[in-house]
């Protein structure tokens, strides 16, 4: 029903809704037309001749069925009797619906039972979420203030119910069914009215059962961003609520990364990148990509940096106090330089790399698409040796950034320069509920992978030593259980996670009484987690029968194995390093 549902959406609906009264009109005058051509033969064939305007009288009752037909009859009257009523039908229905929109759609809510999704605001951000939540086949509704906004009629042309009204109104999240949904994102523009649907959310969920509701908040501060991850680290599940925040500077920072990795350097030192614009985007991708850095083996040379800005320098002072040792992580090359001044024309900090050293890879991050794309065509147009990657920022992938589509990149005029839709990479589903505990289960992935790297096993052995975007559901959902477990354990001696802002501050280290006792509480909980999904004790561990021999208390187990869990503690503090997270000894 829902591959239906999702297919009727998808490509029926949207072509229905802008055909749909053409149609209805068109059908009406083939029923009419044919309801004067049957009758005017009737009245010929029967010798009764009738006057012109008894035969369209008797037309238009055929659309209110008040006339008593007798056989045989012609054709065309045979299909306008049935026709007609149809066409007056429908056209009843549908202004009916128009009459009862607002009770027909909490009826509709109500019958979706459990598990769809609440959009609170609809700008470009909520929109786009919309579309991709219904595009992956998920039931989607939207609360907007604005009706004179067009998005509202493009949400019911797909066929989306909206709600108008103030998001943070209690009455109006229930009827939206907040206490039956999956998720709730508030996308308003303003990060306090975001906060007060949060709040108020809560009082909309009195008597939910089951699962809490994922609420995710998106603030546009990046201070308060990151002054905020910690709460959602340490555990953001407020009664039935499950508190999540984002940023799509933050959030676009992190894709940028993982689609355009740094280069890991060589013998001719590290790479190079260079920013150019430092807003919310070009901020993140520093942190990010310094953070990223200094976890990786070669983080003990300092990456090479070149930031370009009209207020490069200002900025650069300004992070360089909120985080202590990032001059230490990067090299910095700090230029006050407008992107259509002479100097930057010249792109002069292109130069002075070895020959064998990796292409530089300049990332601009100007707000303005148009200034953005002009600026990443002049770099790309000087012909330099490496040849630098170039990847410019675009509010969405379209208009412009659809001109720099692969085919158009391969033409052989632009070589090396792609497009970044940031609202199209981030505001999608899988990418928005990827909060800090998903970032984190990442994370202890990718240190696992390293780790059965390192001891040569192969996927042939291990059938979850696979990229995190192959792994099966049930291990990615392993990984998250133990991500939530941190904030527990750290609790359990003393701790907590806190934002790391000083780069010069030594990595936290466990006691051994405290590696022993959390490595014991690391075991217990994998324990119940397997036994819950019904695995038991076995002399082999096998998949297709859910047996595992590590399925014995911590005592029982042998001594490699308990390294193992005593490995995965000590691990902590970098996993958290790695996501801008260090561990703060409480007492």
């Amino acid at each position: 029903m829902k591959q239906v549902w999702w297919l009727w959406n998808r490509f029926v609906r949207p072509g229905w809704k802008k055909w749909e009264w053409p149609v209805v009109g068109a059908l009406a005058l083939v029923a009419f037309s044919l309801g004067t051509w049957g009758f005017a033969r009737k009245s010929i064939e029967n010798d009764q001749p009738l006057y012109w305007l008894d035969i369209l009288f008797q037309s238009v009752q055929l659309f209110v069925l008040q006339l008593s037909l007798q056989s045989p009859m012609p054709w065309q009257l045979n299909v306008a009797r049935w026709l007609a009523p149809l066409v007056a039908g429908y056209t009843a229905v549908q202004a009916v619906s128009e009459l009862l929109a607002e009770e027909f759609l909490g009826l509709r809510l109500r019958l979706w039972g459990r598990g769809h999704v609440v959009i609170c605001g609809l700008g470009r951000k909520g929109m786009i979420l919309a579309r991709g939540f219904l595009q992956c086949g998920r039931r989607v509704v939207v609360i907007e203030q604005d009706a004179e906004n067009d998005r509202v009629r493009q949400c019911r042309e797909l066929g989306i119910p909206v709600l108008l009204g103030d998001a943070a109104q209690v009455r109006l999240l229930a009827r939206a069914g907040a206490d039956r949904a999956e998720c709730l994102f508030a996308f308003c523009g303003d990060d306090g009215v975001n906060a007060d649907i949060a709040v108020r959310a809560r009082s909309a969920l009195a008597g939910r059962d089951g699962p809490p509701l994922t609420c995710v908040l998106h603030l546009v501060n990046p201070q308060l961003h990151a002054l905020l991850q910690d709460r959602e680290l340490a555990g953001g599940e407020v009664g039935s609520l499950q508190l999540e925040f984002v940023n799509t500077c933050d959030l676009g920072a992190r894709v940028l990364l993982e689609e355009f990795p740094l280069a890991t350097g060589g013998p001719a030192g590290p790479p190079r990148i260079v920013i150019v614009g430092l807003g919310g985007l070009g901020e993140s991708l520093l942190v990010h990509a310094a953070r990223q850095w200094k976890a990786s083996a070669a983080g003990e040379t300092a990456l090479d940096v070149v930031l370009v800005d009209r207020s490069a320098r200002e900025v650069s002072e300004r992070l360089l106090a909120q985080y202590p040792g990032l001059d230490r992580v990067c090299s910095l090359t700090v230029l006050d330089m407008d992107v259509n001044s002479a100097a930057f024309h010249r792109a002069e900090f292109l130069d002075g790399l070895a020959p064998d050293a990796p292409p530089p890879c300049v990332f601009v991050c100007v707000d303005d698409d148009s200034l953005g794309l002009s600026t990443a065509l002049a770099l790309v147009r000087r012909k330099r040796q490496p040849a630098p990657t170039v990847v410019v920022r675009m509010a969405q992938e379209t208009g412009l950034a659809a001109l720099l589509g692969e085919d158009a990149l391969n033409s052989g005029r632009v070589h090396n320069l792609h497009a970044f839709g940031l609202l199209d990479r981030t505001c999608r589903p899988d990418q928005m509920l990827r909060g800090v505990r998903e970032v984190l289960a990442r994370a202890i992935h990718e240190q696992y992978l390293r780790q059965q790297r390192e001891a040569g096993v192969t996927r042939e052995q291990n059938s979850s030593f696979v990229p995190w975007e192959d792994l099966s559901e049930h291990f990615r959902e392993s990984n998250r259980q133990q991500a939530d477990d941190i904030a527990a354990k750290l609790r359990a001696v003393g701790c907590a996670a806190v934002p790391n802002y000083n780069w010069d501050e030594p990595l936290f280290a466990f006691t051994p009484d405290e590696v022993e006792r959390l490595a014991r509480m690391e075991h217990e909980r994998w324990m119940a987690a397997k036994e819950k999904a019904g695995w038991r004790p076995g002399p082999t561990k096998s998949e297709t029968l859910k047996t595992h021999t590590c399925l014995v208390p911590y005592d029982d187990l042998s001594e490699d194995e308990r390294e193992k869990d005593r490995s995965a503690v000590r691990q902590i503090p970098a996993l958290l390093q790695r996501i801008g997270f260090g561990v703060h000894r409480l007492r």
